[in-house]
């Protein structure tokens, strides 16, 4: 049986002409609901299974800005025709932990969800040495562009959001998932069909006290809404205005403090004069006022700005679109932001991608410029307010050509108490095994260290002169600790495992030939 709500805004954003900037002229209709064949009526949602939906409360649900505008509504899903107080999903416990028949809690795996040329999505879960035969969760009508997966901090369910077309908008399609079982889809209309597979308008964090996951999503006009999931409770959608006229967000990006409920999530915007970065914290309960970092000079086709937490302390990095490498914000336990600090060295060009990661002893960084003619690549390592190493790591990169703006470039990850990071090379390795992966490593007291050189991952792409595209790495914890790196190349959809740093990847094994990675990134990797 399955089940699906709808949430039709009727304005929704709208990218320009250029295939990656987000406009929009409509407003928020007053009574955007979210919809299905029965009525919707007051306060939060629960989706569960049933044949129809039903409900108690007041008035018709509806769109709550933060100003109190708009009224309470809410879906339940009980028993076959019994609208109520609220059904539960098979296998859904209350602590929304995935079960077994002896009710046993179980957690979910380190899981590769991905999307193929005919618009099906599977979902493998990986036992940490292979996949498990791969199953289909749903199949769209349209085509998909970018796919986040988010794990609950006790590991035991986790929320994953599928941005695609639709008929007349752009579509999210949000799942939660159990391990053993996910939960029918909750479809947001969120954006135009021609141009919405080269923006990732939406992004998810859970927050880490709590176990809550925010859904956070672009609508139209600078507006930003954001949802709470707790298990199978949705709070009411309630949007939040970023300042200024006519304005249209493009990117967003949501990242959790591992030490509070505290969820940074940063968003690109364009108005008539200006290419903005804004960043606002939610604190558990709202927002904080938007801030805007950066006026001009953003980013605005790629993931060109990232956001990491430490100790307190909030770190921004972002791309410039003329200038070679990157702006850098910190906000201070104080809750100020100083002026931006512009530092020119690392990448030696735009930052296009900017992946951060926090470590027991900073943030560590990888940037990926694939803007002018020749590619760069450069890592980096903050703590204590400052910087203690920038490095152009590589500059022998692939012709730009070889890459759209809006695929993911390089990815960084822990293990242990190393930070390791993947990104698109050029070819490196033996003569009958050169791929075009490269990936470094940053121990403690140490410097990134390039490691293809020495140990590359063994591939042979040369040969039939095939590119990584785009990928993505996870951690899992099944057997033993690691790292696992899904990638589009030319030929299909790839993993390979890495547990011990001196002996390097595992040999990559195809998953998939019917991927597409090269102009959006349609897989992510779900792991804790």
């Amino acid at each position: 049986m399955t089940l699906s709500a709808a949430l039709h805004l009727v304005a929704c954003p709208q990218l320009a002409d250029d295939s990656f900037d987000k406009v929009g002229d409509d407003s928020i209709p007053s009574n955007a609901s979210f919809t299905n064949s029965a009525a919707s009526t007051g306060g939060g949602i629960d989706i569960g299974v049933g044949a129809s939906l039903g409900g108690s409360g007041g008035g018709p649900g509806g769109v709550t800005t933060t100003d109190g505008a708009g009224t309470g509504g809410s879906i339940a899903a009980g028993a076959p025709g019994i609208g109520g107080d609220g059904g539960t999903l098979a296998g859904d416990t209350s602590t929304s932990a995935s079960t077994t028949g002896s009710g046993a809690t179980t957690e979910v795996p380190t899981t590769l969800v991905y999307a193929t040329t005919d618009n099906t999505i599977y979902a493998a879960a990986w036992d940490g040495t292979e996949l498990a035969a791969p199953k289909a969760l749903d199949t769209a009508e349209h085509p998909i562009g970018f796919i986040e997966a988010r794990m609950a901090p006790d590991r035991s369910w986790a929320l994953v959001a599928i941005q695609g077309a639709g008929d007349d908008s752009c579509q999210l399609r949000v799942y939660r998932h159990f391990g053993d079982l996910t939960a029918p889809a909750v479809t947001l209309e969120i954006g135009e069909p021609d141009n919405c597979l080269s923006a990732r308008a939406f992004d998810i964090a859970f927050e880490q006290e709590t176990g809550r996951a925010l859904l956070v999503y672009a609508l139209p006009e600078g507006e930003l809404a954001h949802q709470i999931i707790d298990g199978s409770i949705w709070s009411e959608p309630q949007v939040v205005v970023v300042p200024g006229r006519s304005v249209a967000i493009n990117w967003v990006r949501a990242v959790s403090d591992s030490a509070s409920n505290r969820i940074a999530v940063g968003v690109t915007v364009q108005a008539e004069t200006r290419k903005s970065l804004f960043v606002q914290e939610w604190d558990g309960s709202k927002f904080d006022p938007p801030h805007e970092l950066a006026r001009n000079g953003c980013i605005l086709d790629a993931e060109s700005f990232d956001l990491a937490y430490y100790e307190g302390a909030l770190v921004a990095l972002r791309g410039h679109a003329s200038n070679d490498g990157f702006g850098y914000h910190l906000r201070g336990s104080d809750g100020t932001w100083p002026p931006e600090e512009f530092r020119p060295d690392t990448p030696s060009g735009n930052a296009q991608v900017i992946e951060l990661r926090t470590m027991p002893y900073g943030v560590a960084g990888a940037l990926f410029d694939a803007t002018g003619t020749a590619a760069s690549f450069g890592t980096l390592l903050w703590k204590n307010a400052g910087f203690v190493e920038e490095t152009r790591l590589d500059n022998s990169l692939p012709d730009v050509s070889h890459f759209e703006p809006a695929s993911l470039k390089t990815d960084i990850q822990r293990l242990g108490d190393a930070a390791v990071t993947v990104y698109v090379d050029d070819y490196e390795g033996d003569e009958d095994a050169m791929s075009s992966l490269g990936w470094a490593v940053l121990r403690p007291n140490t410097e990134w260290t390039a490691q293809q050189a020495t140990l590359s991952i063994p591939f042979d792409q040369a040969s039939r002169g095939a590119v990584t595209r785009s990928l993505r790495l996870a951690r899992f914890t099944a057997a033993k600790e690691g790292l696992l790196l899904a990638f589009a190349e030319d030929d299909g959809l790839y993993v390979s495992a890495l547990t011990d740093l001196e002996a390097g990847f595992t040999v990559p094994v195809l998953v998939e030939a019917d991927v597409d990675g090269f102009s959006s990134t349609p897989f992510a990797l779900l792991g804790p």
